[in-house]
């Protein structure tokens, strides 16, 4: 992160401590006091968590609708949505992960009950109940300030349940598939001693792990299709099929170098 991104961040903070010492948030106490009612509910081990779970009064840090279909999940199948609360309070397990897999779960079981609506278990409503449950560790979430926080380090915001996808110039890195897709290139990335191929589509098969053989063949193919280039003239003993003295990579470094 840049320097000055840090100074700004550290200025953000020491405005919001002076801003708690001259207003006493006063217009925020009804959190306070929620979390005094209600800290480290829900019970899990609560006989009948449909009860539980509607006694707890999130008020408006969760939309009204998010109340209402968790109320609709618990009611018709108790015993998963108290599986998916266990498995998103656990912290020994990854929060992204945790917030992720209740949310895409959630959403899976409020399918099911025939429901073709949103079922708006999204990441504020999780914020409020992690908070409400162990507020010693985690906050609710405004969107106000995370914009303005989106803002101080440059970076896009993303809308509600938007799985964001990271674009970089050769690759895509999706984050709710957990994919990477190739943009319109065909190369070799090397990084932190990993080898990613870029291959023609031609001869992607989903189904199949290539061997370091096959994808010399792969390689050695585009070379020679190269040879046919009118732009940049690639050199006959670089683009023979078969040809196995350089890799893919080197032949591409050796042409940059050269053309460059």
């Amino acid at each position: 992160m840049h320097s000055d991104s840090v100074d700004q961040i550290k200025q953000m903070i020491e405005n919001y401590r002076n801003h708690i010492a001259n207003t006493q948030l006063n217009n925020e106490v009804y959190k306070w006091k929620l979390i005094e009612d209600y800290k480290g509910r829900p019970n899990l081990d609560a006989e009948d968590l449909h009860v539980e779970l509607k006694s707890i009064d999130y008020r408006n840090l969760i939309y009204h609708l998010s109340k209402a279909t968790l109320n609709q999940m618990t009611k018709s199948n108790p015993e998963e949505i108290r599986k998916l609360f266990v498995e998103l309070f656990d912290e020994s397990l990854d929060l992204t992960k945790r917030i992720k897999d209740f949310t895409e779960q959630t959403k899976v079981l409020y399918k099911r009950l025939g429901e073709k609506k949103p079922h708006h278990q999204d990441e504020r409503a999780v914020s409020a109940y992690l908070t409400v449950h162990n507020p010693e560790k985690y906050t609710f979430y405004k969107y106000s300030y995370y914009a303005k926080y989106c803002n101080l380090l440059g970076i896009k915001k993303r809308k509600k349940n938007e799985h964001a996808i990271e674009a970089q110039r050769f690759i895509q890195f999706i984050h709710k598939s957990e994919e990477i897709k190739s943009n319109k290139y065909v190369g070799v990335i090397h990084f932190g001693g990993r080898t990613i191929n870029l291959l023609p589509k031609i001869f992607f098969d989903s189904g199949k792990n290539y061997s370091k053989e096959e994808i010399a063949q792969i390689h050695y193919h585009i070379l020679w299709w190269l040879s046919y280039c009118r732009k940049i003239k690639f050199p006959s003993y670089n683009s023979k099929l078969g040809n196995t003295r350089g890799d893919f990579f080197e032949v591409l470094i050796y042409q940059y170098s050269k053309y460059t």
